[in-house]
């Protein structure tokens, strides 16, 4: 999930979640919506309003709609984290 700590001077984005994950480190199947969602919350915090909300629809858009050899194995799909990564980026680009 995504995450952020506001203060009065100092804002820090990173995902929600604490888990190692050593069991599939280095295979490339992480799933990278945490961090992709961050990111949109820290575009909102610097008032990028236009580029957070392109960068969520692409990655809900993936989410959603992507086929199962694009998404990670954690969603049902067969893929990595950079066939994930690239459905995003094609959504954003097109």
């Amino acid at each position: 999930m995504p995450g952020c700590n506001v203060g009065e001077n100092v804002a820090v984005f990173e995902q929600g979640a604490r888990h190692v994950a050593a069991d599939i480190a280095g295979k490339g199947i992480a799933n990278p919506t945490a961090a992709l969602l961050t990111t949109c919350m820290m575009l909102r915090h610097l008032n990028l309003f236009s580029q957070a909300d392109r960068l969520h629809d692409a990655v809900i858009g993936a989410l959603e709609g992507a086929p199962a050899e694009a998404k990670t194995p954690d969603l049902g799909g067969k893929g990595t984290t950079a066939t994930f990564l690239k459905e995003v980026k094609a959504r954003l680009h097109g």
